[in-house]
């Protein structure tokens, strides 16, 4: 291809990267800012924000080098790899963002509810949700557990706080 036709379609690929690119700012802190979360929580969503960031600008530059007409055949190979060799050595981590972020669409619960997270765990009142684990204060032990949020996407959850005309009632 010609230079001036090179240079228009990199202008043309970043006149659609720049807004898509506001627009990911926009709709996190707008889901940020509607839904009450933890300070962890909100570093949690701006740093895999950043994630995507880097990873659609990467794919940008990439396709900005191909249509100048280089051959970028071995770079994405190696994007390829890249992104095999850390999906793989962050499984763990992905799957607890994914939970997380299930918890916070659903949200099943809110700090300070009363709930039953089920699989023998008891009653407890939540006290924070940050990115990897739920923190329930127990009502039965009064201790502190940290639950995964992987458990409790999983699992079973009653929330009594939500529960209307709940009777409580003490047998003699």
């Amino acid at each position: 291809p010609t230079t001036t036709a090179s240079v228009l379609r990199v202008a043309l690929l970043l006149r659609l990267l720049v807004p898509l690119d506001a627009s990911l700012n926009w709709v996190l802190s707008d889901l940020l800012t509607a839904r009450e979360v933890s300070q962890h929580v909100r570093h949690g969503f701006w740093y895999l924000a950043v994630v995507v960031r880097i990873v659609a600008w990467a794919a940008a530059a990439t396709s900005a080098l191909a249509l100048s007409g280089f051959d970028v055949s071995s770079m994405i190979t190696a994007w390829g790899f890249a992104g095999f060799a850390v999906t793989l050595s962050m499984q763990q981590v992905i799957k607890d963002l994914f939970n997380t972020f299930r918890l916070f669409l659903n949200r099943p619960f809110d700090e300070g509810d009363e709930v039953n997270l089920g699989g023998g765990l008891g009653n407890g009142i939540v006290k924070a949700v940050d990115l990897t684990h739920t923190t329930v204060a127990m009502l039965n032990s009064n201790q502190e557990l940290l639950v995964p949020n992987v458990q409790i996407a999983d699992g079973k959850v009653e929330n009594y706080s939500r529960m209307e005309g709940r009777r409580r009632g003490m047998i003699e």
